[in-house]
């Protein structure tokens, strides 16, 4: 019997970087919804590089939600994407806008209790190179 790729999953080691700032390339931004919280939000994952000089990815992302004033449509500002009250806007649109952009941000360790410390890009200090 063969094997789906999707049916797979390879475990690895928690994905570590150091505190402070890094450069990194945008991949994908993916929808998804907060079962618990009813909202959906926006992902944008990066490729950085961890500890080890090795690829990792790791997301930041936004309420799914876009006005001048929200902070994703400030974000989707920033990178040069242009949008006026009324636009209708596609997750497609806004990815091939984005993929492949190159970032500066600042990372943070954060300890989750019983889970462990994970790498959190903090998205107010992303911007575009």
């Amino acid at each position: 019997m063969s094997k789906n790729e999707e049916d797979v999953i390879i475990v690895q080691d928690t994905i570590s970087i150091e505190e402070g700032k890094h450069t990194g390339t945008i991949t994908d931004v993916i929808v998804r919804t907060s079962e618990a919280e009813g909202y959906e939000y926006v992902d944008i994952h990066v490729d950085t590089d961890d500890d080890k000089g090795e690829t990792v990815n790791i997301k930041f992302g936004f309420p799914k939600y876009i006005s001048v004033n929200s902070s994703f449509g400030k974000f989707l500002t920033e990178t040069g994407f242009s949008f006026e009250r009324g636009d209708t806007i596609t997750m497609e649109d806004i990815k091939n806008h984005l993929v492949s952009k190159v970032i500066t941000f600042q990372s943070m360790n954060e300890e989750v209790t019983g889970k462990g410390t994970f790498a959190r890009i903090l998205r107010e200090t992303v911007k575009v190179s």
